[in-house]
């Protein structure tokens, strides 16, 4: 079937910014978010679920996986820690130094239109799709290309809340989620400029659900049948343990970054905010990146730890080896041989 005509509402935000929680309820409202065996499942950080489709997830990664993004951290904080595993696993803290533009090369239109193809494939044929993933806030220029947009749902959150919620969950400094908050907040609001949107506050949504879901719904103009069920059901949906993130107040922000999230909520812009320039970003994401890279090289010596132990332990109640390793404490008078040194135990 084709879907080149089919116009979709995209959920867009920040990460931990609440774009789960709404792309969930449009598919309450009736809305398609992907066939169901590619859904990303839920997990213990997103217990209902995320509604993100690995197809557009995964075409996402390799937008970002260019050779022109996929060291820009590096590049932009010009320093070279070559390390595989730690950049897939922090490289989306750095994303957010860019944003691709509406001109950029169309050797990406292929994986777009692949993805939007298995994306699609069981979509009923008066289904409007939803399309979410945090980071089309920075690849949407390039979306925009092949998708049609019907309209935007922009969701935005306390920066406080983020960064709270994006520390319990990978230890990221604080301050280094606020500069990501402030980029892909940016990168969103110039990425929708010419696109019908409207600006969601997840502390609204939270708050007021009924209120809020029926502005959505008029937004979209929702209106089948059988609606204010979907709506009741959208309503219990949204329970109390969606916002984990409520112990610290507002003042572990700066100023400048309580302002901007007014100004984003209430203005709709995030403009004339000099301390956000390049240049002091870069040396705050130096810092962070080091940061971050210490945290991973912590997190392996705690896994290799952790293996070194088990291992040993097997060799220790080993009925051939466990014998042998005692006979050989007591001949080299070494009642810590065969275990694990104090150096490597303390990494």
């Amino acid at each position: 079937m084709d879907h080149s005509k089919d116009s979709a509402v995209l959920v867009l935000g920040m990460h931990r910014s609440g774009t789960s929680c709404m792309a969930g309820l449009l598919n309450i409202l009736g809305l398609y978010t992907g066939p169901k065996s590619t859904i990303i499942p839920s997990d213990e950080n997103n217990p209902k679920g995320y509604f993100e489709d690995t197809s557009v997830v995964s075409c996402n990664d390799k937008l970002l996986a260019t050779d022109s993004i996929k060291n820009l951290a590096l590049k932009e904080i010009k320093i070279g820690i070559d390390n595989k595993h730690f950049i897939e696993s922090f490289s989306w803290l750095f994303e957010s130094w860019n944003s691709f533009s509406a001109d950029s090369s169309d050797r990406f239109d292929s994986s777009i239109n692949s993805a939007i193809r298995a994306f699609m494939l069981d979509k009923p044929t008066d289904a409007i799709p939803v399309i979410k993933d945090p980071r089309l806030c920075l690849t949407l220029p390039l979306w925009l290309r092949i998708v049609n947009v019907k309209s935007v749902i922009f969701m935005v959150r306390n920066p406080v809340s983020v960064a709270e919620s994006l520390y319990k969950r990978d230890s990221i400094p604080f301050q280094t989620s606020f500069d990501v908050w402030f980029n892909y907040n940016q990168h969103c609001l110039n990425n929708i400029k010419s696109l019908p949107y409207k600006i969601v506050n997840y502390d609204s949504l939270l708050s007021d659900k009924e209120s809020t879901i029926k502005n959505v719904c008029s937004f979209l103009n929702l209106n089948q049948n059988g609606l204010d069920e979907k709506i009741d059901q959208a309503k219990n949906f949204i329970t109390s343990d969606l916002n984990r993130s409520t112990s610290l107040s507002d003042n572990s922000c700066s100023n400048e970054i309580s302002k901007a999230f007014n100004d984003l909520v209430e203005k709709n812009t995030l403009s004339n905010y000099p301390n956000y320039s390049q240049k002091v970003l870069s040396a705050r994401w130096e810092q962070a990146y080091y940061a971050a890279y210490s945290a991973f090289n912590l997190k392996i010596n705690q896994l290799t730890v952790e293996m070194a132990n088990a291992e040993l332990e097997r060799i220790n109640k080993h009925p051939i080896s466990g014998p042998l390793i005692k006979l050989l404490r007591i001949l080299k008078n070494d009642p810590d041989f065969g275990k694990l040194k104090t150096s490597m135990r303390n990494y």
